[in-house]
């Protein structure tokens, strides 16, 4: 295979030869089903062979008129790129429960987990924003050494987030604390302090 259509033929090839109750007919099946939602997308993009050089400050990649899946595959070009050529440069992941999902595969795992423990020689560093943590893996969590806790108002939710924090019981806000923030107010959870902080909308 020279390109993800020659992998999208071959699966098709190899699902007419397996026993159609086998586990190998089960992925075949899955993987031809994800070829057929990216395929077509990727055929509409016109792609550039060299990653756009960052400028200083703020560098936005708009991904929204993609599907997840296309979206999975550019993050991970992305952060693959930045860990290998880049130096002094914090990425952004919005929404880790969707790349980053508990119990499930997803591309941007791989290179986000190679990001999170090998950038930091080089500068590289990622923040990740989730609505909660509950959904996302707790592998690249583990490796959070900053939290900012916003509000949180399911309780178990809160709890949740509580216990996940690295920190001794002592230093760990309580649940009102995280469940009364206002508007611009988070609790900033590090390994020598947490202390509730104010960011100006």
């Amino acid at each position: 295979a020279n390109n993800l259509r020659d992998v999208y033929r071959n699966v098709c090839t190899f699902l007419e030869d397996v026993n159609p109750n086998s586990l190998a007919s089960s992925i075949y099946t899955n993987l031809r089903a994800y070829f057929e939602k990216i395929l077509p997308q990727l055929d509409t993009m016109r792609f550039t062979r060299r990653f756009p050089p960052l400028k200083v400050g703020l560098n936005v990649m708009d991904l929204t008129h993609l599907t997840s899946e296309v979206q999975s595959l550019v993050i991970r070009s992305c952060l693959t790129y930045i860990l290998n050529n880049e130096r002094q440069v914090i990425t952004v992941i919005p929404e880790l429960w969707k790349f980053c999902p508990e119990g499930a595969g997803d591309p941007v795992k791989p290179a986000l987990e190679a990001l999170i423990r090998q950038g930091a020689v080089q500068g590289n560093y990622l923040w990740m924003d989730s609505q909660d943590i509950s959904g996302a893996d707790k592998s690249p969590l583990k490796q959070v050494s900053v939290w900012v806790l916003g509000l949180q108002l399911e309780k178990n939710e809160v709890q949740h987030t509580i216990d996940q924090l690295p920190l001794p019981r002592k230093s760990k806000p309580q649940a009102d604390e995280v469940m009364t923030l206002k508007v611009g107010q988070f609790i900033v959870a590090t390994p020598d302090w947490t202390n509730k902080v104010y960011v100006q909308p």
